[in-house]
């Protein structure tokens, strides 16, 4: 019987979404179910297919019950040939989730965050508001100085400005 592995997980989060990384080689078609459990009020992530690991055919299978509800709607998955890309967007956008998982505790072992994607609620605040710059709250352009207005060929003395001779006889 072919001992079903659990693949490594890395995770992030904004406001409205997880970004989530299974690193799972060669799952060409895996079966991935994208749910929400009424009844514990919470998301579910589930994940079953055939692939490699160290160069050796596996099982890979993962069911994960996260902290709250997901748009399994509006949730988009990418599969590549060493790992799945998920981003699965909230149900509710708001504060940050405190942990992945529904359960209290430590995480197993193979669910990482992924410090490459991490970035805090106050971080995310002030790339939105890079993000949603408008033209439209900029005063006046005849404010600002024209540089054709000035003269940038003056007279002025500068220590460079001594005479050099001539690059051509």
């Amino acid at each position: 019987m072919e001992v079903v592995k659990a693949p490594n997980v890395k995770w992030a989060q904004r406001k409205d979404r997880l970004l989530v990384t299974v690193e799972c080689q060669n799952c060409k078609e895996p079966k991935l179910r994208i749910e929400n459990d009424e009844k514990e009020g919470c998301g579910v992530l589930a994940l079953s297919g055939e692939g490699t690991r160290d160069g050796k055919p596996c099982s890979y299978g993962l069911s994960l019950e996260l902290f709250g509800e997901l748009n399994k709607d509006e949730s988009k998955v990418s599969v590549g040939d060493r790992k799945i890309v998920l981003v699965l967007l909230k149900s509710k956008s708001g504060p940050h989730w405190p942990r992945l998982l529904k359960a209290k505790g430590k995480a197993p072992q193979n669910i990482k965050v992924d410090w490459d994607l991490y970035m805090d609620s106050d971080e995310e605040e002030e790339q939105e508001k890079k993000s949603n710059f408008d033209i439209g709250t900029l005063d006046d352009f005849s404010k600002f100085d024209d540089p054709l207005d000035k003269d940038v060929h003056t007279d002025s003395e500068d220590s460079d400005d001594e005479d050099l001779p001539d690059l051509v006889n």
